[in-house]
């Protein structure tokens, strides 16, 4: 009887050891190694992948070459500048391999005739992309005939660039979605908003290969949400500390230092005997003499 109960304990134990020696993955220490350098280089991969959907914008103030130099360092897709600077850096920015965006129509209220002809000069000066500002009159005024009329304009003249449609402004969102589906059938490559919260929600609007870009993302957590909803361009001037502190993801990434077992076996033993230690060799204090009072 004694038997089969100490049998019937052990089963369970015997059985569920074996199962978590089954579970258990061991690798090398170089297999350890490896696979930490492939979850970096993956990750590295990753980042390098996000940080090419930036864009820098420029207005004269900055070093061009300094600009450059960072364009052609992080991979961005390309550097936004009204014409005026697209006809003075222009060639510098062709020669060096970065690709220019021009902002056609100033503020927006401008003629269509007007924008049309600063298109044709911005492709002339060898732009890749044209931006165009739409009229915040014609916007708030819900004239969508004279801006889909303005877009089949535009999109005739560039066809050879990417055509961006800008809105500047706090709108209503049910406005942005309308004009975000006008831009969809009209064939417009980007339709670019300021950053606002839930502003990644118009990519819902969005088809036949039209993209979305956001400007005004400042920060980390804001330019992973960006990414993570699909928006094709984002528009910030921290592009170098963004990717700097994203950076630091990938030097995180470290496998714990293997434990010594005959270390870790001696250590064991030293606990378990002083855990055991007999009575007989536990050290009092001495007892305290009591001074008897004299009489």
């Amino acid at each position: 009887m004694d038997m089969q109960t100490q049998t019937g304990t052990l089963t369970p134990e015997k059985t569920e050891i074996t199962e978590k020696d089954e579970n258990t993955l061991r690798i090398s220490q170089r297999e350890a190694e490896e696979f930490c350098a492939y979850k970096r280089q993956k990750k590295l991969t990753e980042i390098n992948a996000a940080i090419s959907h930036a864009e820098l914008g420029f207005d004269g103030d900055a070093d061009a070459q300094a600009l450059c130099a960072t364009m052609e360092k992080f991979r961005l897709a390309s550097v936004k500048m009204p014409l005026t600077m697209l006809a003075l850096y222009g060639a510098y920015f062709t020669r060096r391999g970065v690709a220019c965006d021009c902002i056609v129509g100033g503020t927006g209220e401008t003629l269509t005739d007007v924008k049309a002809r600063e298109a044709k000069l911005a492709l002339k000066y060898k732009a890749k992309e044209i931006t165009l500002m739409l009229a915040p009159s014609a916007v708030r005024g819900a004239r969508y005939a004279e801006i889909r009329k303005e877009l089949k304009k535009l999109r005739r003249i560039t066809r050879r660039a990417y055509l961006k449609v800008r809105l500047d402004g706090k709108y209503p969102y049910a406005l942005l979605s309308r004009l975000a589906r006008i831009c969809a059938e009209e064939h417009i490559d980007y339709i670019s908003v300021p950053y606002f919260a839930g502003c990644e929600k118009l990519r819902a609007d969005l088809f036949g290969g039209c993209l979305m870009e956001v400007s005004g993302v400042e920060n980390l957590p804001d330019y992973k949400k960006m990414i993570g909803a699909g928006v094709g361009r984002i528009l910030s001037s921290h592009v170098a500390s963004i990717r700097a502190e994203w950076m630091r993801e990938v030097d995180e990434i470290r496998f714990p230092a293997p434990k010594n077992p005959v270390e870790e076996k001696e250590n064991k033993q030293e606990t378990e005997k002083i855990a055991v230690l007999p009575p007989s060799q536990i050290c009092l204090p001495p007892p305290v003499a009591v001074k008897e009072a004299q009489g």
